[in-house]
């Protein structure tokens, strides 16, 4: 969803209205998540964060729902370590996608290692982990297709 809002929106004639909507729909299931698990919402944090020290945040939805996640951070609890933790990892899988062009940037690869230290150290499940891989790979599915023109 969020790889959908950011191409829609970069290109208004596509699906403007479509790209606000997936938008809300995002940050609902955003903060649902967040508010029902406190590791979900470390890790949501920190790929904010993320985006959002990198200069990511660059279109009027994702800074509407940027301030109401972090609104939403005065109800909702996170688990402080996985967000610190992360965030620098976040930022430097940001940047280095953006300016450099190898295989361990383009897909991000930072967090995900990040991600797999903390499952291997006992902090958090599989799970968690698996879940970041399965975002991280539908992320790229949506840009493949929407590069094609298939969404």
């Amino acid at each position: 969803m969020l790889k959908y809002v950011d191409i829609v929106l970069e290109n208004e004639s596509r699906g403007g209205k479509r790209g606000y909507i997936i938008a809300a729909i995002a940050l609902i299931i955003w903060l649902s998540l967040s508010s029902y698990d406190k590791t979900f919402a470390g890790i949501l944090l920190a790929i904010l964060l993320g985006s959002v020290f990198s200069g990511k945040v660059d279109n009027p939805a994702f800074r509407a729902s940027a301030i109401f996640i972090f609104l939403s951070l005065f109800f909702i609890d996170f688990d402080y370590f996985i967000a610190g933790f992360l965030t620098p990892l976040s930022i430097a899988d940001e940047l280095g996608n953006e300016r450099f062009e190898n295989f361990f940037f383009k897909h991000r690869f930072a967090m995900k290692i990040g991600m797999l230290f903390i499952f291997i150290s006992g902090y958090a499940s599989f799970y968690y982990f698996s879940a970041l891989i399965l975002f991280d790979i539908f992320y790229e599915i949506t840009e493949m297709l929407l590069k094609n023109k298939k969404l």
